[in-house]
């Protein structure tokens, strides 16, 4: 009875409050893949209309009947809310592919694709990923990109507009050395910073795919979850599908290139300078393990008889790179 006297409702509406913004801020991610379902006639829009008039009605609401100025995170209140808002991103992400019963997907492998899309793992429980709606092919790339640096980052930047303060969140969310470095005095500044680092990345792999040969849709598609590191392919073969080396090196370099340190490459573009990556020590390790990596695996590969040289060495860049 007395641990309930002293639980601390005002934690609870910061909590509630954050949650609910959280939510009401990932709906609308579902208007561009609902948009892309109406520009193909797909009835898959409905499955986006839904989610997003659930969610945006269900977090708004939240967030107004908990709404308070000055709000303060405490570290404690950062890590609860990453937390809770992962579980609620994941039921979020999966609720397109399960009210489409043209998918044919139960809740439990709609959560299980989400939740991989979301993570950036990789994973798929959809036997012919080719046949899917165009939406579909649209959105699982759309979860890979988004959670390749994390809607909670995307969040801190328009925190400060809403008198919240994201220090706790920012540092709960962030792994490694992101927790403490910032790109700009202001922690908001630095979240956009990222982000626009992160997209310009993106749409530079796509175009980069495109000029390899793949056709537009898949080249956005693929440049998205390729920076993220997620793997999501609008094919049931991924690239394998195109045969083309080129195609395959765009996407064992642009893997290569997401998997630098951000804060990095701000400095690297903002500057004009490559001296962030030329004193990374980190960098050349991990170049250096690659590189052995690649070559072994291109000499076992080489070696049974798969491919000649050039074909193992391309094979063993991509596969390793992703």
């Amino acid at each position: 009875m007395q641990s309930f006297r002293d639980f601390d409702f005002t934690r609870l509406r910061v909590v509630t409050h954050l949650c609910g913004f959280l939510v009401f801020l990932y709906s609308f991610s579902m208007l561009i893949p609902m948009f892309v379902a109406l520009f193909s006639k797909e009835r898959s829009y409905f499955a986006f209309l839904i989610t997003f008039l659930t969610f945006a009605t269900l977090g708004g609401a939240a967030w107004l009947a908990t709404k308070r100025t000055g709000i303060q995170l405490k570290t404690r209140d950062g890590f609860l809310i990453i937390v809770l808002f992962w579980l609620l991103f994941s039921v979020i992400s999966a609720m397109p592919l399960w009210l489409d019963n043209s998918v044919g997907l139960s809740f439990a492998d709609a959560l299980f694709e989400g939740v991989s899309g979301i993570t950036t793992t990789g994973a798929t429980v959809i036997g012919d990923v080719s046949a899917l709606p165009t939406a579909y092919l649209y959105y699982r790339a759309q979860l890979n990109f988004i959670g390749g640096l994390g809607v909670i980052v995307l969040a801190v930047a328009v925190l400060p507009l809403l008198g919240i303060g994201g220090a706790k969140l920012y540092q709960s969310e962030m792994p490694g050395p992101f927790k403490e470095e910032r790109l700009t005095p202001r922690l908001a500044d630095t979240s956009r910073s990222l982000w626009l680092t992160y997209l310009s990345l993106g749409l530079v792999c796509s175009a980069a795919y495109m000029l390899a040969g793949m056709p537009a849709f898949d080249a956005l598609c693929h440049g998205l979850s390729t920076v993220s590191l997620g793997g999501f392919s609008t094919r049931s073969e991924s690239i394998g599908y195109y045969h083309s080396h080129a195609i395959e090196l765009v996407a064992g370099l642009f893997s290569l290139l997401s998997a630098l340190n951000f804060t990095a490459w701000y400095i690297v573009l903002s500057k004009r300078t490559l001296q962030p990556f030329r004193q990374n020590a980190e960098l050349r390790f991990f170049l250096l393990v690659t590189l052995v990596v690649v070559l072994i695996t291109g000499w076992q590969v080489w070696h049974v008889g798969m491919y000649n040289v050039t074909d193992s060495l391309v094979h063993a860049f991509s596969w390793q790179a992703q």
